[in-house]
């Protein structure tokens, strides 16, 4: 995907808590993180953010600390990420972290979202623990004593 694309192994990256930096400045325009969040892609080398301008086509690969973006809603059986993608909960893969926090996997993508503190309620009322399993809606959870940021499968 993106053949063509010039490549480049940017400062960019998402720390523990989802923060994005540029070096040691933290990105703060809504607009920009939009069209990152937007604009996320994965090959064998990683995750990169792909911008089309002019002809000019450019891969701009980025470190992975942390959740890539957030589940801005629970709506029903979707999740709704701060890209504006819904997954749907049937295929999504949910997870906790050592300390309880939590995270879906984006397809495609081979990272996690997580949820912000808004919304963490509603995952933690639904949460069930069976036999040593964690389930929400029904659903299997898997528990992370540590997040691996980037799945093996995506």
């Amino acid at each position: 995907m993106h053949a063509g694309a010039r490549e480049e192994f940017t400062d960019i990256r998402v720390d523990g808590r989802g923060v994005w930096y540029t070096g040691n400045r933290q990105i703060v325009n809504e607009e920009v993180l939009r069209f990152f969040r937007a604009n996320l892609y994965r090959d064998e080398k990683g995750i990169y953010i792909f911008n089309e301008f002019r002809g000019f086509r450019e891969k701009g690969y980025i470190r992975v600390e942390g959740p890539v973006m957030m589940v801005e809603q629970i709506t029903g059986d979707n999740l709704v990420l701060s890209n504006g993608r819904s997954l749907s909960l049937d295929s999504a893969v949910l997870a906790v972290d050592g300390s309880g926090l939590p995270y879906v996997k984006i397809a495609g993508l081979g990272a996690w979202a997580g949820f912000p503190a808004r919304s963490t309620h509603v995952f933690a009322d639904g949460l069930q623990e069976k036999g040593g399993e964690f389930f929400w809606r029904g659903k299997k959870v898997i528990a992370y004593e540590r997040m691996p940021w980037l799945c093996d499968e995506y």
